[in-house]
């Protein structure tokens, strides 16, 4: 039984990508929240900081879920 393992290029690659697909969700927030509050900048703030205390907040409850943010 072999087991399939994967070079340390492909790791630096797959971890590139995921930090790219975590801005382009985190632009795409941005810019739901951005028209939801017509351009006022401290509601969007509020908004923002709400959202990252609460992913901030599931990771920590429930740590299997890292593997799908």
């Amino acid at each position: 039984m072999t087991k399939e393992t994967i070079s340390e290029s492909e790791k630096y690659t797959i971890s590139h990508l995921g930090i790219i697909r975590l801005f382009a969700i985190w632009s795409l927030l941005d810019l739901f929240v951005y028209y939801a509050t017509n351009d006022n900048r401290q509601l969007e703030l509020i908004i923002n900081v709400i959202i990252f205390v609460g992913i901030n907040i599931l990771v920590y409850a429930y740590p299997w879920l890292v593997k799908y943010m």
